[in-house]
């Protein structure tokens, strides 16, 4: 009687802590595919209508594109120096708070960065590659147009998902 008593108390005790954990959601290959081309996509119209605002067509035809993606790779390639000024020059630009991806066409010596900021202006930061770093010659800035972002059913779903998960 006293082993009853004892192992109810424990397991009453214990209860709110036995339940059973559910599996924590995932996001499906195909929704991640999908999110995949609508963010390259949304990036592309972005950064197209700042190119188009700026009237830039000819004097980036023949740059050279770069994210800060492809930035990073060509670091980690050429030694991943934390002290190459070229590098670091560069990788601060990127660092805004913008819509889309920040891109940059670089030319010989020149180089220009475009992103639109949260207000949907479009920037433009002209650089200049003196002693190898990139020094920032000008920056303008206009209204751009509101590009709509599409949140895609299956992302929903998996964002109510795990708000039932975290709340379990």
């Amino acid at each position: 009687m006293k082993f009853f008593i004892m192992t109810s108390l424990l397991f009453l005790t214990f209860f709110p802590f036995l339940r059973v954990q559910n599996e924590f959601p995932d996001l499906s290959k195909k929704c991640r595919e999908k999110i995949e081309s609508r963010d390259s996509q949304y990036n592309n119209e972005v950064i197209m209508e700042i190119i188009t605002s700026f009237q830039l067509e000819s004097r980036i035809k023949n740059s050279y594109r770069v994210t800060l993606r492809d930035l990073e790779v060509a670091h980690q390639i050429y030694g991943n120096n934390p002290e190459d000024s070229y590098y670091q020059s560069l990788a601060k630009h990127f660092l805004v708070s913008s819509k889309g991806e920040p891109h940059l066409f670089i030319h010989a010596n020149s180089a220009i960065l475009l992103y639109k900021n949260p207000s949907d202006k479009n920037v433009m930061i002209e650089l200049r590659l003196k002693d190898r770093k990139w020094i920032e010659l000008e920056r303008k800035e206009i209204q751009g147009e509101k590009i709509p972002f599409k949140v895609l059913k299956c992302e929903k779903e998996y964002h109510n998902k795990r708000l039932e998960y975290e709340k379990s």
